[in-house]
Formats: C-alpha cells, sequence, structure tokens
C-alpha cells in the first residue's frame, strides 16, 4: 500500500533547487535510512514527508487520516512535569482520557464510556510500555520522576525518541535520533526498528547503527534522491560505482559539446550552415550530465600538528574518585596515560564520563585523589556544550584567526571538510545552530597544535565524511587522545586502549572498542557456560548416583572437585593479568608487555586443558553404570 507519493516534486530556498523532480514512494514496508552530507537536504525532505512544508513544484500525496510520528533533529520534551508524564503527554488522546480518569465528578455512566475508550487505545498497559522505553533508553524509576526541565538537553532529547516511539504512528520519521544515546540504547533502539512492522524513514550518520538498523539507504545527489540496497559498505560501494559512471559520462558529454561547438564555430558561415544551425538546437536541447552534486565523496585530508612533542608521562591519576548530588559516580581511578596513546571512553549515560573529561581539563575541580598532568603538555579540549566558540565573528573568523598561516582557499577548504559552506563561512556565530556550532569548534581543534586532546562527544552532528575525515585525523595523529563516543566505527578506526565506566569503577583494556566488546561477550558467555555445565553435571550426578559404583563414583566426583577448585585459581589468576596488561607502565615496555602476555596464553591454555578434562570426568560419570 502507497502512504506517501512524490510526483516529480521540487523544493527550492533562495532559488537554490535542495530537492528536484522527486519521484518517490513510501509504502507499508518502507525501512529505508537517509544519508549524506549536511546541507544536502535530508531534513528538508523529512519536512516535506511530514507536509510541514509544502513543495515549490510538483505534488506529494499522502494516504487519508495518515499518522506520521516526527521526530525533529534535537527535538527537546519541555515542562514543569515528571518525565514520563512528559513522554506519556505527546500522545494527546491517551492524555486526554487519562486525564479525564482522574475526575471523581464523573457519573457511573460517564466513567465506564471513558473507561472503554481509553483502554481501547492502550490503557494503562501503555504506562509500563513507556516505563520499559524509558528504562532501555537509560532512565531508572528515579530519572523517570525527575522534572523534565531540569534534565540535561541530551536526556531531554533521549526521551523524544520513546515519546515518539510509544505513539506507534503508521509512519515514523526520525532526524538523527542517536546523537544523545549510548551504546547500549543505541543497539536497543536498532533493534526495535529492525523488528518493527511500521515504516519509518531514518536519517543518521552512525554506520554501526546504520547497519543494524536497516539494508537500503537513499541519498540527495544534485537534488535528486537515489536508493541503494544493502547495508553500509554496499551502499559506500555502489555510490562510488555511480559516481565513478556520473564522471566518466560528463567527460564524454563535455567532448561531444566540445566537439560540436568546434564544428559550428567553423561552419555556421559555411556551405553546412544548416548542420551547424541543427547542431546548435541539439546542444540547446541537450540534458546537460550534473555533477556538482554527486562528487562529495571526496575526502579531505587534515593534519593535526603538534607544538611540542612533550614528556613521555603525559597524565597520571591516582585514585581519583568524584560525587554528584550524593551519587557516587565513580572512585579509586588509577592510571598513566602514556605519550601516543589514543584512549577511548565508554560507558552508560550519566556514568561519569563527561565529569573525568572536565576533571582531567581542569574544567572541574578534583574532590578525591590526584591528577598530575606531564611537562611539556599542552591541552586542547572539547566539550558538548561548545563554550569555548565565541558568538562574535563568523566560522571564517575563527578559523583564520586560529590559524593565520593559512590562506583563504585553505580556510575555506578546511571549513568544507566539516560541512562547512562558503555561504556558511561568514554567517554570524550566534545564528548557528548547536550542531553547527559543533563543526566550527571541531574544525578549530584540529588546529589547536595541542600534543593532548580531551574530545567529549566529537562526533556528534557530523556527517559520515567528516566524522571519516576526523578519524584519519586522529589516527595519524603523534599526540595524545583521550575521547569520549559510543559510535564504534570511529573508535575502532584509531583507538588502541578503553577506558570503560561499569558500576562505579572504570576499568582499562588494550585494543579498541570492538575487541573490548569482544571480551565483554566472552566473558558474559563464559560465565553463564560455567555455571550452566555445573548445574547439569551436579543435577546429572544426583539422577545417576543411586545407580553407580560408589567408589568410582567417589573416585571421578574428588576429581571433579580438584579441577573446579584449580579453574577457579586460574580464572583469578587470568582476571589478574588482563588486568595487570591493560597499564601503562606494561603496555609502554615491550619486554614487560611480553612477559605477562606469554604468561596469559599460558594460563588460557592450562585452562583450556583443565576444562577438556572436566568435561571428558563428567561424561564418565553420566555414562558410569
Amino acid at each position: 500500500m502507497d502512504y506517501i507519493v512524490f510526483d516529480r516534486a521540487s523544493y527550492k530556498i533562495d532559488g537554490d533547487e535542495i530537492i528536484r523532480d522527486a519521484n518517490f514512494t513510501i509504502t507499508e514496508n518502507t525501512q529505508i535510512a537517509l544519508v549524506g552530507r549536511n546541507g544536502t537536504g535530508k531534513s528538508t525532505l523529512l519536512r516535506l514527508i511530514s507536509g510541514e512544508i509544502q513543495p515549490t513544484s510538483g505534488n506529494i500525496y499522502r494516504k487519508k487520516n495518515l499518522r506520521i510520528g516526527y521526530l525533529h533533529q534535537e527535538q527537546r520534551l519541555v515542562g514543569e512535569i515528571s518525565l514520563k508524564d512528559a513522554v506519556l503527554k505527546q500522545n494527546k488522546m491517551w492524555w486526554k482520557y487519562y486525564v479525564k480518569l482522574a475526575d471523581t465528578s464523573l457519573s457511573p455512566d460517564e466513567h465506564d464510556r471513558i473507561i472503554t475508550k481509553f483502554l481501547s487505545i492502550g490503557g494503562y498497559s501503555l504506562i509500563r510500555k513507556c516505563e520499559e522505553m524509558l528504562d532501555r533508553m537509560g532512565f531508572d524509576a528515579e530519572k523517570q520522576s525527575r522534572i523534565v526541565d531540569k534534565l540535561s538537553g541530551g536526556e531531554r532529547n533521549r526521551a523524544a525518541i520513546v515519546s515518539v516511539l510509544l505513539l506507534e504512528p503508521d509512519i515514523m520519521l526520525l532526524d538523527e535520533p542517536t546523537n544523545h544515546i549510548d551504546y547500549d540504547g543505541l543497539r536497543w533502539l536498532a533493534n526495535f526498528l529492525k523488528n518493527t512492522k511500521k515504516p519509518f524513514i531514518l536519517v543518521s550518520h552512525d554506520r554501526y547503527f546504520l547497519d543494524l538498523a536497516v539494508n537500503k539507504f537513499a541519498e540527495i545527489v544534485g537534488g535528486k534522491i537515489i536508493v541503494f540496497t544493502g547495508n553500509y559498505e554496499n551502499y559506500r560501494r555502489q555510490r562510488e560505482n555511480l559516481v565513478e559512471a556520473e564522471i566518466k559520462k560528463y567527460k564524454q558529454q563535455r567532448e561531444l559539446i566540445r566537439r560540436t561547438e568546434e564544428f559550428i564555430r567553423q561552419n555556421i558561415a559555411g556551405q553546412k550552415t544548416k548542420q551547424a544551425q541543427s547542431r546548435r538546437k541539439m546542444l540547446e536541447k541537450m540534458d546537460k550530465v550534473d555533477i556538482s552534486g554527486i562528487d562529495s565523496s571526496k575526502q579531505f585530508k587534515i593534519q593535526m600538528n603538534i607544538g611540542r612533542r612533550g614528556g613521555n608521562k603525559v597524565v597520571e591519576i591516582s585514585n581519583l574518585g568524584y560525587s554528584y548530588d550524593g551519587k557516587r559516580l565513580f572512585d579509586g581511578f588509577s592510571t598513566i596515560v602514556a605519550r601516543g596513546e589514543k584512549i577511548g571512553v565508554v560507558g552508560p549515560n550519566g556514568c561519569g564520563k563527561t565529569t573525568l573529561m572536565k576533571l582531567i581539563s581542569g574544567h572541574l575541580p578534583v574532590q578525591t585523589g590526584e591528577i598530575k598532568i606531564g611537562a611539556g603538555i599542552t591541552m586542547a579540549y572539547f566539550s558538548q556544550t561548545y563554550a569555548d566558540i565565541p558568538d562574535e565573528g563568523t566560522p571564517y573568523s575563527v578559523i583564520s584567526d586560529f590559524a593565520p598561516y593559512l590562506s583563504d582557499e585553505q580556510v575555506r577548504a578546511h571549513l568544507g571538510a566539516f560541512s562547512i559552506s562558503d555561504d556558511n563561512a561568514f554567517r554570524p556565530m550566534k545564528s548557528f545552530s548547536g550542531g553547527e556550532r559543533s563543526r566550527v569548534a571541531i574544525a578549530s581543534l584540529v588546529l589547536s597544535n595541542a600534543n593532548l586532546l580531551i574530545l567529549d562527544e566529537p562526533t556528534n552532528h557530523l556527517d559520515i565524511l567528516s566524522r571519516q575525515v576526523l578519524e584519519n585525523a586522529l589516527k595519524n595523529y603523534s599526540g595524545t587522545a583521550i575521547v569520549v563516543s559510543h559510535d564504534r566505527y570511529f573508535l575502532d578506526s584509531f583507538v588502541n586502549k578503553i577506558w570503560a565506566f561499569e558500576h562505579g569503577r572504570i576499568g582499562e583494556f588494550i585494543g579498541n572498542f570492538s575487541r573490548y566488546l569482544e571480551r565483554q561477550m566472552n566473558k558474559d558467555a563464559g560465565s553463564v557456560e560455567v555455571k550452566g555445565k555445573r548445574k547439569i553435571a551436579l543435577n546429572n550426578r544426583r539422577k545417576t548416583n543411586s545407580g553407580k559404583s560408589k567408589y568410582m563414583m567417589k573416585k571421578l566426583e574428588a576429581r571433579l572437585e580438584q579441577i573446579e577448585s584449580k579453574i577457579a585459581e586460574l580464572e583469578d589468576e587470568q582476571q589478574k593479568l588482563i588486568n595487570l596488561i591493560s597499564q601503562s607502565f606494561v603496555s609502554s615496555n615491550y619486554e614487560r608487555y611480553r612477559k605477562i602476555a606469554d604468561d596469559l596464553k599460558n594460563v588460557e591454555q592450562r585452562l583450556k586443558f583443565l576444562w577438556d578434562e572436566w568435561e571428558e570426568i563428567s561424561t564418565s560419570i553420566e555414562n558410569t553404570d
């Protein structure tokens, strides 16, 4: 069934055609990600789909009584009511009857009529569903009872996502829903979208999230909407092929035009005048190949330099802890950050990641413990609030003042790498949205020449190409970086260590984000498997004990207990070695690292042999008559 149909729909802003002659149909099965550079018209397309704006030419047809749930970019709930009530209130019909039920003056007949209607539109089950969804987005019962206006902007944005999902509209339009979601919330949202039967159009720049949520992509290229099938990598390859084909077609057409114009010039006044005139008319009618909007896959290269080398010990943290509003965020964190390390900081929303970044950067005073910044260290800090970006001036002036050695062309190219066009480069900074200010802040930070970068969610509001620019710059950066992010692709591209917030502690792990997640999944799976095996073996022993030789059973069970005791010892030793190998004083010394790595490998081999023997004996117990 067709829900929305674009019939040669176009949309112009100040004469610039953002959407051009679009023929696009949204059906009951449409589940698609809208991708592309910032400023190409993704949000404009969503507004056209929703009916918020109308096409300047052409038509858009919608199914009658179509209910559209639209999450705007940076949409936030407001009000002096609880978070849970604010989410429920977005369902206007449900809220209307929910409030009426509280009226004690209702007659029995009125109450019965209202409760019947209330139950038909979700009833009290909607409250439970709301609580569950908010919990998955990082809001426990206590947070759900907080007043909305006292929550952070990111928290109100996450709650707005739940309000749209809870509406269960006929179609969902989600404009960058992942900017303020932690990794667990991101996976939950992706799973929700993957399993919903409802159509949706999603704008996101998180490549891992996109791979989880969709298998179809659309991009606005030169005002046209082009659809690609497959995961993100397939989309990327198909797009590259499209770009190559269009550029080839463009060059061939330019050569044809050149030869035709040459023929016209030589023959317009000669014997072949009619042929020349005919070819002139052909050129006038020719549908020109336009690649002005298609070749945006060009990769800008940004070099992040350091002004001075700095010492080997960049940051030393000793027994660091912090409490907020009576709640202990973390404690007992000790580590040494070595020169050249690239550290990813991960954990659920509200666990203290931003607090840790502010403590290290000196934007918050230390409560307990100590932080020492090494000799010769110069620091640059990117905050989620972009507080260091002035309201005065323009993006062009900000970059020019920050790096006066750059030429006019270089300043413009640098801003372009972060999706700041020439037009926007000269707009007043005070007119910029939070996302636009973010891109200016990142663009200036990479020119800081600092040898220590503290970055708190730098990829929010960056499109995929800009993220790749930053990834490559950080990968080749010779300084030290500590980066908070939930973007798995981004962190995997350059980090070599993870700081993970887990239950009020901060753990250190060698490797990138995917390696950390793999380790955690193996740990959880191993724990479940061990408990399962022991439980099964115990039950089987109890069932078969009466029919077996008491002597044989006693001997086998004694050996099994010895093995289980040894396994427990080795697992403790394994965990100690894992913790030890994550320490900076180990990873910075190859011989020390190699020895501990060999010890860890030896312990893991011994564990494998013991588990093999454990399974063999368990099987013997079950098979002994």
